[in-house]
């Protein structure tokens, strides 16, 4: 990664309010590019709204070698930029992309930010819609504005890439900026 940039209102928090889950995102660049091996980026998308269906491709916890793909989630409740999804995800799966499936193939609208248990205590994911801090990090990005630092420690991980049970067809998608 050669630059990440946050939101300027993201803070580190252990037990975010939904203020606080709507600034979970960052955009990455990286040092080299990806070479397109016949991998083709993924479109942003509009906006997943309430009864919409979306799928979510993740690596999480005990699974980092292998994605996994939960099709059919439903959009249950929009706060804002948070959508709170029927989709079960697992520690670790955080920035997976969220995708809306349309007739021009699949486009990203969220990423994956936190997992809770609503009202009823059903598992549900958490996830921050394109339409929240996304356009602003794009614009810093391109205005070469001074990347914003992690908050947090840690190293990220990238997961080797072997045998995948057949899921090979997929590939790793990006988004284009």
């Amino acid at each position: 990664v050669r630059r990440s940039f946050v939101p300027p209102a993201y803070e580190f928090d252990l037990s975010p309010d939904l203020d606080g889950i709507a600034q979970d995102m960052a955009l990455l660049e990286l040092e080299l590019p990806v070479r397109a091996n016949g991998i083709a980026p993924l479109d942003t998308g509009r906006r997943a709204d309430r009864g919409d269906a979306v799928t979510v491709v993740s690596y999480g916890a005990e699974r980092e070698a292998h994605a996994s793909i939960e099709e059919g989630c439903l959009v249950l409740e929009s706060h804002g930029p948070v959508r709170l999804l029927s989709c079960n995800v697992v520690q670790g799966s955080s920035g997976a992309p969220v995708m809306r499936m349309t007739d021009g193939g699949p486009e990203v609208v969220a990423v994956i930010s936190a997992t809770a248990t609503d009202r009823t205590g059903r598992d549900v994911s958490m996830a921050v819609a394109l339409e929240g801090p996304f356009a602003g990090l794009l614009d810093q990005m391109e205005r070469g504005a001074r990347p914003g630092g992690m908050s947090g420690a840690g190293t990220a991980v990238l997961p080797t890439i072997g045998d995948d049970g057949g899921r090979s067809q997929i590939g790793a998608r990006f988004i284009r900026p």
